[in-house]
């Protein structure tokens, strides 16, 4: 699989400011957005709660084709192959039979390690002090941790080169959600005063 040069994440960026402004013109027009990924904010992360994205295993769960539960059908998928790894018994809620006979015990010792899965507990690959908790961007970040540790191997890992395409989206969304707000302050200061 080849990486994403500088050069690739340059155009990432020309094509999303291209997408931003037509976006804002279509709201403008429409008032619609066609685009999910920019049709609401994200929201506030919740106080005390610390910092996630994914609410895999916290607030969803599903049943594999296999019969086995994951938090999230992406960690069957990374899991599959990696049965031996030693975080697979971390996420694994077992069987379905299993889970129903000792829910009690097992959801909760499971649920626990996917509360972990924080932006605020992940660290960038590429030594030491990369953790995200530094990063003036951690509260709106929302790294999915299998999507992250495909590339590195390791939930709660993110590649250099993750990192940089979120940021990349991330200030897209925020430059469309600032662009259309002030355009909407015009629409509606001229409307008041016109």
């Amino acid at each position: 699989m080849e990486e994403w040069g500088s050069s690739d994440q340059e155009t990432l960026k020309k094509e999303l400011a291209e997408l931003t402004d037509f976006l804002v013109l279509y709201y403008k027009e429409t008032g619609k957005v066609p685009v999910k990924n920019f049709q609401a904010p994200v929201a506030d992360p919740v106080p005390g709660n610390g910092i996630s994205g994914c609410g895999a295993g916290s607030d969803h769960m599903t049943v594999a084709p296999d019969g086995d539960l994951w938090g999230c059908f992406l960690f069957h998928d990374y899991f599959k192959t990696r049965e031996d790894s030693s975080q697979y018994q971390d996420y694994y809620f077992g069987t379905l039979t299993d889970f129903t006979v000792n829910y009690e015990t097992r959801y909760p010792q499971i649920k626990a390690n996917y509360t972990e899965l924080r932006q605020d507990f992940f660290q960038v690959e590429g030594g030491e002090g990369n953790f995200c908790f530094l990063c003036e961007d951690v509260e709106s970040c929302s790294v999915c941790p299998v999507n992250a540790a495909y590339s590195t191997g390791t939930l709660g890992k993110v590649s250099c080169r993750h990192c940089g395409l979120v940021k990349i989206q991330r200030n897209a969304r925020k430059h469309f959600f600032t662009t259309k707000g002030t355009k909407e302050r015009r629409e509606e200061e001229s409307g008041q005063w016109g």
